[in-house]
């Protein structure tokens, strides 16, 4: 069976490929550079992949620069004259590093490849994000279920082939935690190197692993919480976990 994955290289979306794996699939990956502060993210994606290839796993991926399209949308983690807020992460945070659309857009260039793939070869294809519940009780709006029900009933009715493609969102009523559980136990299952793969996917929204933005600091927790050694390297020594 394929999938087709959006792979940034941050720590969801690289569980998400290493779950994938478990299971078996063909996997076709597709990255985005949408002019985010974090695009140190791509260069570990680029590290973690040619480790994966040397254990005997090929991955496809493509590159896609979405940096003029993205580049005037109000978000923290695009726009250099607003500042990433530190801190865990509330409502007001997950509103200013909210990115309008980054999702659907993501979702609908996913769809587009995953029409194609399934014509191509007459199979059946996942189109698979890494989005999931959210840390305490705030979840981005384009991260629900709700919205990839909808999302999935447009693309259906807007495409004509689409009988072979299905979403598959294993983590979308997960937390954190228990995603790093999943990639702990997968890690040990097929005898990849968690302590490698994780130190590479960056999720600070800086890119600099500043321990204090909400991305680090929801990584910080999860780690702890999942009872597993956070591997992260973050400036000042912030992880003591």
């Amino acid at each position: 069976m394929k999938a087709i994955l959006s792979l940034s290289g941050g720590l969801d979306s690289t569980a998400l490929l290493l779950h994938l794996l478990e299971r078996g699939y063909d996997i076709h990956t597709i990255s985005y550079y949408y002019g985010q502060k974090n695009k140190v993210e791509l260069d570990g994606l680029a590290r973690i992949l040619h480790y994966l290839e040397y254990q005997q796993y090929t991955i496809e991926n493509q590159r896609l620069d979405l940096s003029s399209v993205f580049k005037s949308f109000n978000s923290s983690l695009t726009r250099s004259d607003i500042d990433v807020p530190t801190g865990t992460t509330d409502e007001s945070k997950m509103k200013m590093n909210f990115v309008p659309n980054r999702n659907a857009i993501f979702s609908s260039v996913l769809y587009g490849f995953a029409v194609s793939i399934a014509k191509d070869y007459d199979t059946q294809i996942d189109v698979c994000l890494g989005v999931h519940a959210g840390d305490g009780n705030i979840i981005p709006p384009d991260c629900t279920p709700e919205f990839y029900e909808k999302l999935e009933d447009a693309f259906k009715i807007g495409n004509v082939n689409t009988e072979n493609i299905n979403y598959y969102l294993p983590y979308v009523n997960k937390k954190k935690y228990e995603i790093i559980e999943d990639a702990k136990n997968i890690c040990d299952e097929l005898g990849l190197d968690f302590k490698y793969i994780f130190e590479n996917s960056i999720s600070c929204y800086t890119g600099n692993g500043c321990g204090e933005c909400g991305a680090c600091t929801d990584r910080i927790l999860a780690f702890e919480k999942a009872g597993i050694k956070d591997v992260t390297k973050y400036e000042g020594d912030t992880n003591v976990f």
